[in-house]
């Protein structure tokens, strides 16, 4: 069978890199799929068993699995594509196979043997520990070496970032770099149109050339040492028994519902849905109880989102007192700071630094990921939600519901107190009274 296909010059090295690991960091729009279909649809023809991962399920469907069935449209070669089970196989050689992967559930690989090729599309969105759980479907045959492929934007404050940098330098992988103006496919108009839309230059750098942006940025909230620090933090046990709950409601898109519990220094449980109702999220506020032991006493305060959780709010407030409702754009206790999310962020970094624990590495993502600037009147403010999204490829829904549970402390309360006259006492109680 005669294949021809044309390939870019980065893509080559790519495809043709002696490594048995091998990375592609390019700018967006450099080819990085195509690549990897490529390669995925060479290894089923021979008869060879290939993973390949990617950010989500919506990303692996439309966008990885699409490409490689497109590979075989092309050189019309029959493919069977199984988008329930995330397989894809060809009569042409029915060894092949190739299975599908979300970042989001790596464990489900678990089982899976004699893979000969892992592709890993957006590498720096992976989760740390990535390796360890998929190396050991990796096991072949008479000393046989599997291939490992990787193809990634960078990701301000990714941790494969570094590792990418410091491995290539040992001589362990091959490190491949590409620009989006590399792409000679590319019209020069359209590259001209989407480097318009770049107004930051951190982020044209990131998004176009592929420069790794350094993570320890003077104007990030918080930086990923201080996060490991405060992980290694021995704190005395606290007599505190209060829970806090931050529920960050799910708006449009893919944005989803996140409820997060956190107890002191502890963070208990941080749950993530697609589609929930307001009924439900109080079953699971019941559930944690249950589960924690904890009673209704114990709850310190139930903090929501104020955008889309209306219905949220009406079936909690009914049983939960401390239900409140929080505007983002609200004014901050706080005069340094713009508004309520700016002081929010602000406040749950002060928790992280006094000992906070987080263990979530896409938390770690956001936070390291969200930055701040002064306005014209000195006053701290957050970043776009809309800047952040654009660089971690989702919306920072976990941080914003475990930042919830930490703008109702007693700091705050007293904050928020204010005199008055012993006038204004008796003005007052005239008013109310008579």
């Amino acid at each position: 069978m005669n294949i021809e296909f044309t390939l870019l010059q980065h893509q080559k090295k790519l495809y043709n890199s002696p490594k048995d690991t091998a990375i592609l960091m390019g700018g967006r729009g450099c080819g990085k799929s195509v690549i990897i279909s490529m390669m995925i649809f060479m290894h089923i023809l021979q008869g060879k068993r290939c993973m390949i991962f990617a950010q989500n399920f919506h990303a692996l469907k439309f966008n990885l699995f699409a490409e490689i069935e497109k590979r075989f449209t092309e050189n019309n070669i029959p493919v069977n594509v199984n988008y329930g089970d995330m397989i894809i196989t060809s009569p042409i050689n029915k060894n092949g196979i190739c299975f599908g992967f979300s970042y989001s559930a790596v464990d489900s690989c678990r089982g899976t043997t004699e893979i000969s090729l892992v592709c890993y599309d957006e590498l720096c969105m992976a989760p740390q520990d990535l390796f360890a759980v998929v190396n050991p479907c990796l096991r072949l045959p008479n000393g046989q070496r599997p291939k490992i492929i990787g193809a990634t934007s960078p990701v301000a404050g990714s941790y494969w970032n570094r590792w990418c940098v410091e491995e290539a330098k040992a001589g362990r992988i091959d490190l491949i770099r590409a620009k989006m103006r590399d792409n000679k496919f590319l019209s020069n108009e359209s590259i001209q149109v989407i480097e318009n839309t770049f107004t930051d230059s951190k982020l044209r750098a990131q998004e176009l050339d592929g420069e790794i942006i350094t993570d320890l940025d003077d104007t990030s909230i918080i930086t990923a040492a201080e996060i490991v620090m405060a992980k290694e933090m021995m704190l005395a046990p606290e007599n505190d028994r209060r829970v806090y709950i931050g529920i960050d409601a799910a708006g449009t898109g893919q944005d989803k519902t996140t409820i997060a519990f956190r107890k002191g220094h502890k963070l208990l449980e941080l749950l993530e849905f697609d589609r929930i109702t307001g009924a439900g999220v109080l079953s699971e506020i019941h559930k944690f109880m249950t589960k924690h032991n904890v009673s209704k006493q114990d709850i310190g305060a139930i903090n929501l989102d104020m955008a889309y959780s209306e219905a949220i709010y009406e079936a909690l407030i009914s049983e939960f007192e401390q239900t409140k409702s929080v505007s983002f754009a609200s004014k901050s206790p706080d005069a340094k700071y713009v508004n309520m999310r700016a002081y929010g962020y602000f406040q749950l970094a002060k928790c992280i630094r006094e000992g906070l624990s987080i263990d979530n590495y896409e938390v770690i993502e956001e936070l390291t990921n969200t930055h701040w600037k002064l306005d014209n009147f000195d006053r701290i403010l957050l970043q776009p939600k809309e800047e952040i999204k654009f660089v971690i490829r989702r919306s920072p829904d976990k941080t914003d519901a475990i930042m919830l549970t930490c703008i109702d402390t007693e700091e705050e309360l007293e904050t928020l107190q204010f005199s008055v006259s012993t006038e204004r006492c008796h003005e007052l109680t005239n008013i109310l009274f008579r």
